[in-house]
């Protein structure tokens, strides 16, 4: 029995067509997610992991399970992904049948667009407090927002 078919929720997984399914290597990362899927369509040249991640919201006793989609350009044969346009982020979320979504971005100029989505529908809505905390930093034009916590926090 495969452990995949074990688990209570599993990752989103794109509609559309023109997805493949890639290996999702999480070695070298700190935080290592409930479950996730890497997936990759060529003719958009976009990337995305999928993932359920368990989070303790700031100030929240309990932790509630999340949808965390991640997406970024790449290339065909490239070895470096690039930050995609807001408009293809949201194609992708459209793909993959995420609404109620909130993107929320912590890597000065990053490559990936992070977007999250509470797994209880009761849920949907309650964002990070660091919306309300952290200075947002705006970038091509203001299509790609990323948040940095104060000096001396």
């Amino acid at each position: 029995m495969e452990v995949e078919s074990q688990l209570i929720i599993k990752p989103l997984r794109p509609r559309g067509h023109g997805w493949v399914q890639w290996p999702a290597d999480t070695s070298a990362w700190d935080a290592k997610p409930y479950a996730i899927e890497r997936w990759y369509n060529r003719g958009q040249e976009t990337q995305v992991f999928s993932a359920v991640e368990v989070i303790l919201p700031e100030g929240a006793r309990e932790t509630r399970p999340e949808y965390h989609v991640s997406v970024s350009g790449l290339k065909h044969g490239a070895a470096e992904n690039y930050r995609c346009s807001d408009s293809r982020a949201r194609w992708v979320l459209k793909e993959f049948g995420l609404d109620g979504w909130f993107e929320d971005n912590h890597v000065p100029h990053g490559l990936v667009r992070n977007f999250w989505r509470p797994v209880a529908d009761p849920l949907v809505g309650d964002v990070c407090s660091c919306v309300e905390s952290e200075p947002a930093v705006r970038e091509m034009k203001g299509d790609y927002v990323w948040r940095d916590a104060p000096r001396g926090k």
